[in-house]
């Protein structure tokens, strides 16, 4: 629209320096109106640039930062992939010449409650520094494009390491049962067909263009802490719950960005269905254990065997009973 009326503007005014001058030959320069209005609409269309240019240029560090928390799942799927198991969050109060940076606080038997990680009112959610270095990833993938530590939070239940034979008294990635008690995702107010997501046991975070709550890239402390509810879900605090808020559109400043994950869908989307086991099958099969594609045999009085499989959600199913 502004753009059309600088046209006709500038036509108009064209037109009339045609006009002066076949009226006055003589005449060798504009008027001060007519510079006057030149130098208006000048500033009108450099204006005008200016924002588009202050837009596009926070529009591009929204997207890149997307695509780097992106990158960092795909990180952290690769090492779900080589170590049967998520990684821990690192420390977020060291700086980046300090031992640890980058680095996971746990070793496979869960998370450390460590200064710098802080650990939830639910004692099996952790919350710290995305382990960049853990992952195998270079320095400037611990911090989103406006310059601050991206953030990590995990149930570290998905923590522990692999059990070759399945134990569910002991949680790991594939036993733990009860992975719909972790951490509860909203989007506010929730679009059509939009419900809450339960059961996500890993958030990445960007805190955004405003930073409340984040540490800055090199820094040792928190910034500002958020004055807004929705983003002072998401901030770093003492004793966090478990609910974080993926969109808000009752916030005016929230600019938080996030992924989150349930195990189905890691599990899916890096097929790591292996990871999954199926839980006790009773005596007819001596209450074993097994994990996604294993077959369980055992024993009937008729003297026929049967057989269950354990499928890629840690299910039974039966292919042969004791009357077939």
């Amino acid at each position: 629209m502004e753009n059309g009326i600088i046209k006709i503007l500038l036509k108009k005014l064209s037109l009339k320096f045609v006009v002066n001058k076949k009226i006055s030959k003589a005449k060798s320069a504009y008027t001060l109106l007519e510079l006057s209005i030149v130098i208006a609409i000048m500033a009108v269309m450099m204006t005008g640039a200016i924002g588009i240019s202050v837009s596009t240029f926070n529009n591009t560090k929204k997207i890149a930062t997307e695509m780097r928390l992106r990158q960092l799942y795909d990180a952290v799927g690769k090492f779900l992939l080589i170590n049967k198991r998520m990684p821990c969050p690192a420390r977020l109060d060291l700086t980046i010449n300090d031992n640890g940076y980058g680095e996971e606080v746990g070793n496979g038997s869960g998370c450390s409650d460590f200064t710098g990680v802080y650990q939830g009112v639910n004692s099996n959610h952790f919350y710290g520094m995305i382990p960049m270095k853990s992952l195998g990833l270079p320095l400037e993938f611990s911090r989103d494009e406006y310059g601050s530590k991206i953030s990590f939070i995990v149930d570290d239940r998905f923590t522990r390491s692999f059990q070759d034979v399945p134990n569910f008294a002991n949680p790991s990635f594939g036993t733990v049962s009860a992975y719909d008690t972790a951490f509860n995702i909203q989007e506010k107010p929730p679009s059509a067909g939009k419900t809450n997501s339960a059961g996500a046991i890993m958030i990445i975070l960007s805190h955004g263009k405003n930073k409340f709550g984040a540490f800055n890239d090199n820094a040792t402390t928190q910034n500002i802490a958020p004055t807004d509810v929705d983003e002072l879900s998401n901030a770093y605090s003492a004793n966090f719950d478990n609910n974080f808020i993926f969109k808000s559109l009752n916030s005016e400043i929230f600019d938080d960005i996030m992924i989150y994950k349930t195990r189905n869908q890691l599990v899916e989307e890096f097929s790591a269905f292996y990871l999954i086991a199926c839980n006790n099958p009773g005596s007819l099969f001596d209450n074993k254990n097994a994990y996604y594609g294993q077959n369980i045999f055992g024993t009937c009085a008729n003297g026929i065997v049967p057989e269950i499989y354990c499928d890629k959600y840690g299910s039974w199913h039966l292919i042969n009973g004791c009357t077939n």
